[in-house]
């Protein structure tokens, strides 16, 4: 399945835009993740108090009150902000982690339990380019280059 195809000055501005919008949800979506796996980290950062001479890391009982030692990163204040007041979002939120998890272990079980048979067709070689002499102008530029430095 493609729909435009990504290539060094000739992929179309509509290509380029889709493309942008994908890396940015990933990155959101990595980040959200992030906030799953490690959420200390993601919570405080390398943040640690001085408690009777010993130190210790923040947890989230300490930014509550008077005496708040510590403060949550702005990215985690916003989570927690919307999954408190908009209930949808967690629970798409968590169901979407619970599927993920479901089909990437379906998946890797199907990968270990396949039979590994000759299924290599060669009419779908993806190194197929119609612009055959790509690699013989990256040869003549770095051929180029070389002959310069010396």
């Amino acid at each position: 399945f493609e729909v435009f195809k990504i290539r060094k000055g000739k992929t179309s501005p509509q290509g380029l835009l889709v493309s942008t919008v994908i890396l940015g949800m990933c990155a959101l979506a990595i980040s959200v993740t992030l906030l799953s796996i490690a959420p200390q980290y993601v919570s405080f950062g390398a943040q640690s108090y001085d408690a009777d001479g010993v130190r210790k890391a923040c947890d989230l009982k300490d930014t509550v009150g008077d005496d708040a030692k510590c403060r949550l990163t702005n990215f985690a204040r916003f989570v927690g902000t919307q999954t408190m007041s908009n209930r949808l979002f967690s629970l798409a939120f968590f169901y979407g982690q619970v599927v993920f998890v479901g089909i990437s272990m379906v998946s890797l079980l199907h990968a270990f339990c396949r039979r590994r048979d000759g299924l290599y067709d060669e009419s779908d070689d993806v190194f197929d380019d119609e612009d055959g002499d790509d690699m013989e102008v990256l040869g003549e530029e770095l051929r180029s280059w070389d002959d310069g430095r010396t």
